[in-house]
């Protein structure tokens, strides 16, 4: 017993950033100690016990407060039924080294990352009671931490997206970000597998949470994107290889070619077109803004490449930003044309085209209720002023706004009705 506690604590001491421990049968002071020291550490630890332990820790009230000590200071406990497995213990040290003592062979077992299968199936395993358990002395008001990841594994040079949520703490801090808010998200870009860490804290507990971020330089999928002239067919690239930001714009009506080549990929599949090839061009016209998705697979595992096309002119003002709603009075019942004043013969087409039927419309309106426009100032109470609040940072959109405005102020004296 004193033997296997031993080998289990000298294999914990390994952890720098991350622990799981799975402890069969239970849990003694010497363990609880070491798990406490680690966190101290700023280790984030996770220790699975059997649901047996429950008990055993009320009925001590040594051990109890030992294992109180360490959910305060960050670890977290959980509690599972029996796994009647034949291992005394497991122990994932830092994502990247697993080890177990089999009763069986009465030694310990290393495996490590290189040993894929089995690793793999410790980091489901270890997931999975996670999701099973019950968490052990956890009480309405201490500190939570929930971690999001865009990607658990990424291409070399990509970047990640990490996003988090804390509650019941006074103070969060990302590791190699600093102190950040309760909630918030982070694009960081990564060289090599890494563990993000997140602490919290509070004036009577702490809690550290870590996740593993992988980097993969395996796969490569290279592609470039960009345009054709409609004057000289000529081909533009769109890509900076610096920046690499994945998103591109391009004006509607233009000509679009991807190139690409997925050289270790087993299976190459391009979403939306269907395209199985792992090497080749494809030229489309965008009708509208989309994805574009290229999906790769190596040691059955998908890796996706997402390109984002913009298409210009987007309708920001119009379709984004302010809703088209209609404006009640006792006699009126009218839509406020939220659109640009813009010189007809500059238009496109489509624009031209909706521009003209609203004017149309407009005057059906007047031919119909014969009155007067509606009153200025009763529209700028509850309208104009809370638009030009909302969007004074931005000019374009006040412009817009000051050009819809004046078509509703009084017309000069001898100046024409209208059209309304």
């Amino acid at each position: 017993m004193v033997d296997t506690n031993y080998k289990l604590i000298m294999e914990m001491e390994k952890a720098e950033h991350a622990l799981a421990i799975h402890a069969d049968g239970f849990i003694t002071k010497e363990i609880l100690n070491s798990c406490i020291n680690i966190v101290e550490k700023g280790v984030a630890l996770e220790l699975f016990l059997d649901m047996e332990n429950q008990q055993f820790l009320e009925e001590n009230t040594f051990l109890f407060k030992k294992c109180s000590q360490l959910v305060n200071k960050g670890g977290c406990v959980f509690l599972i039924s029996n796994t009647a497995d034949f291992r005394f213990w497991e122990c994932m040290v830092d994502f990247r080294e697993y080890s177990y003592y089999s009763l069986e062979e009465e030694k310990v077992i290393y495996k490590e990352e290189k040993d894929l299968p089995v690793f793999q199936n410790a980091l489901i395993a270890f997931e999975r009671r996670k999701k099973e358990s019950k968490p052990y002395l956890v009480e309405k008001g201490d500190i939570a931490i929930r971690i999001n990841l865009s990607d658990e594994v990424i291409m070399l040079g990509d970047p990640v997206e990490l996003s988090w949520e804390v509650e019941g703490a006074d103070k969060v801090v990302v590791q190699g970000v600093g102190r950040v808010e309760a909630y918030g998200r982070k694009k960081i870009r990564l060289e090599k597998n890494t563990i993000l860490k997140i602490g919290a804290s509070n004036e009577r507990q702490s809690r550290i949470k870590a996740v593993l971020v992988k980097v993969s330089d395996e796969l490569k999928i290279v592609y470039d994107i960009g345009f054709i002239s409609a004057g000289t067919k000529q081909y533009s690239s769109l890509v900076n290889s610096d920046i690499y930001p994945h998103v591109y714009g391009i004006s509607e009506g233009n000509q679009l070619k991807l190139k690409w080549e997925v050289p270790l990929a087993k299976d190459v599949k391009i979403i939306p077109f269907n395209i199985l090839k792992s090497k080749g061009e494809f030229i489309f016209t965008p009708s509208a803004s989309f994805d574009i998705e290229i999906h790769g697979t190596i040691k059955e595992k998908i890796y996706i490449r997402r390109i984002q096309i913009l298409l210009f002119p987007i309708p920001v003002f119009r379709d984004k930003l302010i809703s088209v709603f209609p404006f009640t009075n006792k006699k009126y019942d009218i839509s406020v044309p939220l659109l640009q004043k813009e010189k007809i013969e500059q238009m496109w087409l489509a624009e031209k085209q909706r521009y003209l039927a609203l004017n149309k419309r407009i005057v059906d309106t007047n031919s119909v209720i014969r009155a007067k426009k509606m009153d200025f100032n009763n529209l700028k109470t509850f309208f104009f002023t809370i638009l030009k609040e909302k969007y004074f940072h931005r000019k374009e959109i006040l412009k817009e706004i000051n050009s819809i405005q004046s078509y509703y102020e009084p017309s000069e004296p001898g100046a024409g009705k209208g059209f309304l």
